[in-house]
This record gives structure tokens, sequence and C-alpha cells, in this order.
């Protein structure tokens, strides 16, 4: 994500913060842990974004019913709790 260019993050990132479409996570000091978004798309949508033929677009991110996580970020090993969390 360190090598992300501008135009990556307000396709993948920016959309879920104006939709509220996101989880942010802290641990007990307040200091940032992880970070996943997610987007509502729909199944051609998703097979296209799984099978990498394009990436997603400010119109996919409601074009749908089926999850599709754009950005799980948990560098500090954070992940399996950041997936337990979503789960509930």
């Amino acid at each position: 994500h360190r090598r992300y260019v501008v135009a990556e993050w307000l396709q993948r990132i920016l959309p879920a913060f104006e939709l509220n479409q996101f989880c942010y996570y802290e641990d007990e000091h307040g200091r940032p842990i992880a970070f996943c978004n997610w987007a509502f798309v729909s199944e051609q949508i998703r097979d296209e974004l799984l099978s990498g033929v394009r990436e997603i677009s400010p119109s996919d991110w409601r074009s749908g019913q089926q999850i599709y996580i754009p950005e799980m970020i948990a560098p500090f090993g954070h992940g399996r709790e950041v997936v337990n969390d979503l789960r509930r």
C-alpha cells in the first residue's frame, strides 16, 4: 500500500469513506492496527474483479449484493481478528 499512487487511493479507498463501508481498528493505546473496506457489487462485477479483468470503479461500490473486499490492511498481524470482527 505504500507504493499506491494517488489514483489508486482514490479508486480503492476513498469511496469506502464516502459510503461508510469500512472498519478502522486501533489498539488499546489508540494506534492504528488495521483497516478493511467493502463494496456491494453485482455478480458479474465480482467475477471480473476476482479474475483481474478490471479494477473497481466508483459506480461499482453499490452495484449489487455480492460483498467484495478491495482492501484489508493489517500489517501487524491482526488479520484474523479483523476477519472475525467482520463475521459478527
